[in-house]
């Protein structure tokens, strides 16, 4: 199942593109189809290296992502990208030039740890390589994107080193705070594409700094606020950016007019809403201290009334004591004069 596997999904690809719709092919993993290819020549007494046989199989793989024309010119592509395991246990999307004869185009690192700090998708921009690049890319997000790369692989690097010292200087710590923007910016959730001139302006504002100002945790609202402010505020704009697709003086110019204005907007909406989060926890901590205070009124009036109680029982103890030696007095009084008799005696 394993070697026959990318020849069956190979097959179902050019039934979409024979139909008329673009396909896409994804082959996870070509490695252990090597495997399964080693096992069976091996079985089948062959040589189990890189064959004759084995290149033609395997280069026949990347013929398939061809591109038909209609009769219209609408061109139906099938495509097709392959994985392969990497000993690290990370993965690679792309494939090996010793392990498929043929050129691939890119290859992406993926990385368990950053998908599992949230990275979406979880790509190692220092590890990761295209031949293609830029080349393809619209000229205004090749000259908004150009540093990127080296400014998150710089921000993986330091957020390494920075784990094993907590002093550390500010232009390192600039650094830090500015990569973790960038990697909170470059989240992406699922099923929602951009556009170009949204992948634009996002590059913009994170590359000329206006998230440094901000948290990582209000990066995504400032996110999906930027890109309601441009489709309505700024709709000028975005058609200008649209017609030119690069950026120049008066294009930049304008940018960080825009994004000057929504930031200072963003801002003050992150402090309105910082005071209607206070005013409750404000009253509440109003509250608990009137009922502080009241249990404290409480218990002082609780051991006043104690104290009037002893000192009430105290004077009765006093007043006892006073009658009782008042009739002690009396007593030996009366003995003294001979007025005081004692009862008959018994015969």
């Amino acid at each position: 199942m394993l070697y026959i596997a990318p020849y069956a999904a190979t097959a179902m690809g050019e039934f979409f593109r024979d139909s008329g719709r673009h396909a896409l092919v994804m082959y996870d993993d070509l490695s252990k189809h090597a495997m399964a290819y080693r096992e069976i020549s091996l079985l089948l007494r062959r040589p189990p290296g890189a064959s004759i046989s084995r290149r033609c199989l395997l280069s026949a793989l990347a013929a398939f992502g061809t591109l038909l024309e209609d009769e219209q010119g609408k061109g139906r592509r099938l495509a097709h990208r392959a994985a392969s395991h990497r000993d690290a246990g990370g993965r690679r999307f792309g494939l090996h030039s010793d392990q498929c004869h043929f050129d691939y185009r890119r290859t992406d690192f993926l990385e368990t740890d950053l998908f599992n700090s949230g990275v979406r998708p979880a790509v190692n921009v220092g590890l990761s390589v295209s031949r293609v690049g830029f080349s393809a890319a619209i000229k205004a997000v090749k000259q908004v994107g150009a540093t990127l790369k080296l400014d998150l692989a710089q921000y993986r690097e330091l957020a390494a080193f920075a784990q094993f010292g907590s002093d550390l200087d500010p232009l390192t710590q600039k650094q830090l705070n500015r990569g973790s923007r960038l990697t909170e910016l470059l989240k992406q959730p699922q099923f929602q594409p951009l556009t170009w001139q949204q992948q634009v302006v996002a590059l913009f504002a994170g590359t000329q700094g206006y998230l440094g100002r901000f948290p990582d945790q209000d990066i995504r609202a400032f996110e999906v606020g930027l890109y309601k402010y441009f489709d309505s505020a700024q709709t000028a704009l975005v058609e200008d950016l649209t017609k030119k697709k690069a950026l120049d003086d008066d294009l930049r110019a304008k940018l960080h007019a825009a994004l000057k204005e929504y930031a200072a907007n963003f801002k003050a909406d992150l402090a309105a809403k910082e005071r209607l989060r206070r005013q409750p926890l404000q009253q509440q901590a109003r509250r608990k201290l009137f009922q502080r205070k009241r249990q404290e009124v409480r218990k002082t009036m609780a051991n006043v009334l104690d104290l009037r109680r002893r000192i009430r029982s105290v004077k009765n103890t006093r007043q006892i004591t006073k009658a009782m030696k008042m009739s002690r007095r009396r007593s030996s009084v009366a003995r003294r004069s001979g007025r005081w008799r004692r009862g008959p005696t018994p015969k």
